[in-house]
């Protein structure tokens, strides 16, 4: 037989599912964010033609897209780019994953790709070089990527 207890614990496991339900419902918005591109050794200043980009927040999970046009940048060092809205988990293991898109590039390797550190919100961009190992693609002058991640908060 069910004493009050039970019910009371019921009621509240149903009380704390429908207040999950209810901020991942309100934070369902679809909002515009600034992305930046810029360099990790002096940040400089970099000429835009395109930067926009979006993000919708479901409870802890966050989806973001945008893209980034550029013609000039002063930065020096490593390229970086503030694509997150917000900081990802700093959980290892948790990284966000998607889809980037570079065009414009000028590097030997074969391919781009990049990594978020846990607790970020910027991309480092990587490239091989004629089978060598994955190495810190630097600041490009012009270049355009687009982006597409979901990571948890």
């Amino acid at each position: 037989m069910t004493d009050s207890a039970d019910i009371w614990r019921a009621i509240r496991a149903l009380s704390d599912d429908l207040e999950r339900l209810r901020k991942a419902d309100a934070g369902g918005v679809v909002v515009a964010y600034t992305p930046d591109y810029f360099g990790a050794t002096t940040a400089g200043v970099t000429t835009f033609t395109t930067r926009v980009a979006a993000y919708v927040r479901l409870g802890p999970l966050v989806v973001c897209y945008g893209r980034m046009t550029w013609t000039a940048v002063t930065g020096t060092g490593a390229a970086l780019a503030r694509i997150l809205p917000v900081a990802c988990n700093a959980t290892t293991g948790l990284r966000p994953t998607g889809a980037f898109w570079v065009n414009l590039f000028t590097f030997a390797g074969a391919w781009t790709e990049f990594l978020i550190p846990e607790g970020g919100t910027d991309a480092v961009l990587y490239t091989t070089t004629t089978n060598a190992a994955v190495t810190v693609l630097d600041i490009e002058a012009a270049g355009d990527i687009a982006w597409n991640v979901a990571f948890f908060t």
